[in-house]
Order: C-alpha cells, then structure tokens, then sequence
C-alpha cells in the first residue's frame, strides 16, 4: 500500500508580484510488483501424485493531490514567461462539477501560464508480473496433475483538485493596468 497526499497552498496572504505566483501540487505514484511461486512434487510410489502453486498480490495507491489558495488577496499581473503545465482536458461530470483528466497526449503538450496558476496533477502506476511454475514427477503414479495461478487486485483512489476559495484574485486593477493573461 503506498499512500501519497500531496498539498502546495497558499492561505491567509496577500501577494502583488507584477509576474506569475503559480502553486502546483504534482505526484507520480509507481508500485512495481514482482511475484511468483514454485511447486514441485515427486513420489516413486503408487497413487495420485499433485502439484500446486499459487500467488496472491494486493496493490493501493490511495492520496489526494490539492494545489489551493484560501482566503487571500493575490495581484499577480503575469508580465514574465509564466510557468509550463500540462494541458488539461476539462469535461462536466453532469452535477455542476468539472473533472480534468490527462491522456498520455495531452500530457506531452505543456502551455506557459501567466498570473495566478493554480495546477494539481496525479499521476499513477501499477506494473505487475505473476508467474507460477509446477513441476509433477511421477514414477509409477497412474495419475500426475500440476496447477498454479495468481491473483492481482489492483485499487487506485484519491482526489486531485485545484481550488479557488474565497480569494481576491488581481482586485482593483484599472483600465490601463497591465493584466494577465
């Protein structure tokens, strides 16, 4: 089991900065899983003779990724080159709420963002090799069997989430102040 909460924040602030004030939660979870098992049976005798072999392998990733401003008052008015992010595919999930997910495509393809960012990524991976060898060896046995099998169960659950609470983002600019973009 490996569990991973990742938080950048920023909460209580106030920041004027005339570039980029980025907060960006990022984590990559990797479980690489190796298992096996060997069974061997060998009898000279009469009889039923088997051979069994089994593994059993549980893999979790669990942790939430949270990239959030809380109750601040940021200018940041985005005059520099930003910071570089992925690019997030956006979709409604039918109840008011929006979910970003990544395909291994538009992960490849950053965009430089000025003025306030706020970016959470989460990214995991599970990798599994089971391998089960049963050898029977029978003399005189009229019957010889050999099984083996493997069980993986693999679960992956968390939350990521940018979030924008309660926050003045660039308050008070007038018409002639350089914005972001």
């Amino acid at each position: 089991t490996l569990i991973n909460n990742t938080k950048a924040q920023i909460k209580n602030a106030t920041i004027t900065t005339n570039g980029t004030t980025a907060v960006l939660a990022d984590s990559t979870d990797r479980i690489r899983n190796y298992m096996g098992s060997m069974g061997l049976n060998h009898n000279s005798g009469t009889g039923l003779n088997i051979g069994v072999g089994a593994s059993v392998g549980l893999n979790t990733i669990k942790g939430d990724t949270v990239a959030s401003v809380e109750d601040s008052s940021i200018k940041a008015l985005g005059n520099d080159e930003g910071v570089k992010t992925d690019n997030h595919a956006v979709k409604d999930n039918g109840n008011n709420k929006t979910e970003g997910e990544i395909t291994t495509t538009e992960a490849k393809n950053t965009t430089a963002k000025t003025g306030l960012v706020i970016d959470a990524q989460a990214k995991h991976n599970i990798y599994d090799v089971a391998a089960n060898i049963n050898f029977v060896a029978a003399d005189d046995a009229p019957v010889a069997l050999a099984a083996g099998g493997a069980i993986v169960l693999n679960d992956i659950s968390g939350n990521t989430k940018a979030e924008l609470k309660t926050t003045d983002v660039n308050k008070d600019l007038t018409a002639n102040s350089p914005k972001a973009d």
